[in-house]
């Protein structure tokens, strides 16, 4: 039996250019309250720096400053907004390129990131992605956002553990990885195609 064909993209570094979350966070505020949360969440991104807090907690530990107590409706609003405005922009021409190609082949693309999903969800349906992984706010009985991860950060391990809950038995696909970080090493090393930092030339993630 044929193989289905899957292609896995990552998408800060990857698809895009740079990371979306500093984007998101001085997008969504005003410039004198990100200045101000920014300098709060110092405590969190040097321990995180120093190897003292993981991926997971740095996070976290983000969420809480920037939108702890944030009504659902009104961040999930804002997170379109930029995705469909801010998103499109910044997407590699070499990736989209690729992504068209896979497409062409009907091969089945899926984005899989540790940002935020409620911003990358409207931009990834536009442009056909079937199937998006990403990192999700915990809300609680309000719609207020706790400032917490629901689940877990989707990075490293996590991107890897979702697409077998999701695909099933992996030797039932051809499957094509692109990565450019840490965070995607697990995703790149289940690929019988692996493309780090690359999309016309095979590369394995460094030992």
């Amino acid at each position: 039996m044929k193989k289905r064909s899957v292609a896995l993209f990552d998408l800060d570094g990857t698809f895009i250019i740079g990371n979306s979350l500093p984007r998101f966070m001085w997008f969504y505020e005003n410039p004198l309250t990100f200045l101000i949360k920014s300098i709060r969440s110092l405590p969190v991104l040097i321990k995180y720096i120093l190897n003292d807090i993981g991926n997971h907690e740095a996070k976290q530990g983000i969420f809480r400053v920037f939108w702890g107590g944030v009504n659902k409706n009104e961040f999930t609003a804002r997170a379109e907004e930029f995705s469909l405005r801010v998103l499109p922009g910044l997407v590699r021409k070499e990736a989209m390129d690729r992504f068209r190609w896979h497409i062409e082949r009907k091969h089945e693309c899926i984005l899989i990131s540790a940002s935020i999903q409620e911003y990358i969800i409207p931009w990834a349906e536009d442009v056909g992605f079937s199937k998006v992984f990403a990192t999700s706010v915990q809300v609680d009985g309000n719609n207020t956002i706790t400032g917490e991860i629901l689940d877990k950060n989707c990075y490293g391990a996590e991107k890897v553990r979702r697409i077998k809950e999701y695909l099933g038995a992996l030797s039932d696909y051809e499957i094509y990885a692109y990565g450019d970080s840490p965070g995607d090493k697990e995703m790149l090393e289940i690929a019988d195609y692996a493309f780090y930092r690359s999309f016309n030339m095979e590369i394995a993630y460094p030992k």
